[in-house]
């Protein structure tokens, strides 16, 4: 009738915004501290009511800020409960009340000839033993590089890189009937080196020809290993003419490295380009090995398999999405990528719902995907797999090497249930599944049994990528604005690797999270995944 329904407005809450408050016990003040070094945010900006989420945390922080806690309080904070008390002063009250549990640090082994492989390595090693000629393994990254390069300090900063990361001096072979993992003292470095389009060998090239004779270069560069040759990683200058650019070939085996090493190894390869002297490194990726194979882990690993078992404890069903060609006998890995960004009022309301229901964009996304996913194939029990960061002790983060871990995320988009309902679900699905994360992915594989099937991936055939780093620029000092901020740019070339039917990689672009999906050839065709996109 033209007048304002007032029934209709919600309740008016008046009140000031929350009043900044410093920390006052001696808890508050070393959770202050810890705060501050994992958000790597000053002191001083920190309230104790602020909230770890809305401070730039996550899940992966939200496992190193409870590994620290634990290694410098002795209290053991389950992941549920950083979601439920996440601000400094709830976390205080709850360790107040907490039994102290001991913290066990990981010790330096005995130097030895030859080393035990850890269990993702195990499954590498023989994923490699099976086909001796695949890249599906190789983790190869295009860098741009400032022009002012030195190549001789380049090559001399690299070397030192690998003097003191052990799993860059790493070979493996099979002694008796086990695989095992070498440390070389040394090893014959070299970097190649490449001009494209040089005036002094004839006529300069277009930009559109040099960057086909690039990609060219990049295609061939990117080659089988010999496990049981060191250095597992090679390097190639290349010089482009055309666009005045130097870029830096990389290709490593994921048997040495992750995502989360290869951050390190780059953010260490600026500092001590620019002459920063790094802390010696206490612990090595052996001694990872040690302590993950030894009894006492073994034990304290029995709690976590028992949830996996009973999650599994029925067949887990095979999520069959419609293809657009038959499947092959054996998976393939010939895949391709399509990229999609989100638009800002898209990106805006995604952030406001996860606020409104508490839970990360990373939750959101997967319930969304989980929707799409169970509308394409029809059914209501979806298994995803994602990548942890395996690095469950504070003492391994500045260590390079495979710690990452597989864990697969078990939700049920049933028709029934509104989106909000799913929204919990999934929230709490992924938060029992982090707090379970350190249990081999291989182990369940073998505990569960299942029927072999050469045609997919184990367990999970879709996955979900969370990207964390920012994809323009390193930097030497995070957080800091210096000239190493532009020294490395990823250059943007055509990888054709699928380990996967179909994975969904997020990643934080400069105007909100950009969006790929990484689809297998031999299934999909180009215009069925636009289809998906839309």
């Amino acid at each position: 009738n033209g007048k304002i329904d007032q029934k209709a407005l919600p309740e008016m809450e008046i009140g000031t915004s929350p009043q900044f408050i410093l920390p006052t016990t001696e808890i508050e003040k070393k959770l202050l501290s810890i705060w501050s070094e994992i958000l790597n945010i000053p002191g001083k900006n920190i309230s104790v009511n602020s909230n770890f989420f809305d401070l730039g945390g996550h899940s992966l922080k939200a496992t190193i800020l409870i590994a620290k806690i634990h290694k410098e309080m002795n209290i053991k904070i389950p992941l549920v409960e950083l979601f439920k008390r996440s601000t400094i002063s709830w976390l205080a009250e709850y360790i107040e009340e907490s039994d102290p549990s001991l913290f066990r640090s990981i010790t330096s082994v005995e130097k030895k000839e030859y080393y035990p492989l850890s269990s993702a390595q195990k499954r590498l090693f023989i994923l490699h033993r099976i086909n001796l000629d695949n890249t599906n393994y190789n983790i190869p990254t295009v860098l741009t590089l400032e022009k002012d390069f030195q190549r001789e300090r380049l090559e001399m900063t690299l070397k030192k890189i690998i003097n003191r990361q052990e799993s860059l001096r790493t070979s493996f072979e099979i002694v008796e009937v086990d695989p095992v993992q070498k440390i070389c003292e040394d090893t014959n470095f070299t970097i190649d080196y490449i001009e494209i389009g040089s005036p002094t060998h004839g006529p300069t090239r277009s930009e559109t020809e040099s960057r086909k004779e690039l990609q060219e270069i990049i295609k061939n560069f990117i080659r089988p290993f010999d496990l049981s040759k060191a250095p597992l990683l090679r390097l190639r200058l290349v010089k482009l003419h055309s666009q005045k650019k130097l870029l830096l070939l990389l290709d490593m085996h994921h048997i040495i490295t992750d995502g989360t090493s290869q951050q390190i190894l780059l953010t260490e390869f600026l500092d001590m380009y620019t002459g920063k002297d790094l802390p010696r490194l206490r612990l090595s990726y052996k001694d990872f090995t040690g302590w993950q194979n030894s009894r006492k882990q073994q034990q304290l690993m029995k709690q976590q398999e028992l949830f996996w078992l009973r999650l599994f404890s029925r067949q887990p069903p095979v999520l069959t999405l419609p293809t657009d060609y038959p499947r092959p006998v054996l998976q393939s890995f010939e895949g391709a990528s399509l990229n999609f960004p989100l638009k800002k009022k898209e990106t805006r309301l995604l952030k406001d719902l996860a606020q409104k229901n508490d839970v990360t964009l990373y939750m959101l996304m997967l319930a969304i995907f989980n929707i799409l996913l169970s509308k394409l194939s029809g059914q209501e029990d979806i298994i995803v797999g994602t990548p942890v960061a395996g690095r469950g002790s504070h003492q391994l983060q500045p260590v390079a090497g495979m710690f990452v871990n597989t864990i697969c995320l078990k939700n049920y988009p049933v028709a029934e249930k509104t989106f909000v309902q799913l929204l919990k679900e999934v929230k709490e699905n992924v938060l029992e599944a982090l707090d379970n994360q350190d249990y081999p992915f291989e182990k369940l594989v073998e505990r569960i049994e299942l029927p072999r099937d050469m045609s997919r991936n184990p367990l999970f055939n879709i996955a979900f990528i969370s990207h964390i780093f920012k994809p323009t620029g390193l930097s030497a000092s995070p957080g800091k604005s210096s000239k190493s901020d532009t020294m490395l740019k990823p250059y943007s070339y055509e990888y054709t690797i699928s380990k996967f039917d179909l994975t969904l990689y997020a990643l934080e672009g400069s105007e909100g999270p950009v969006f790929s999906f990484e689809y297998c050839i031999r299934l999909f065709k180009h215009q069925t995944i636009k289809r998906f996109i839309a």
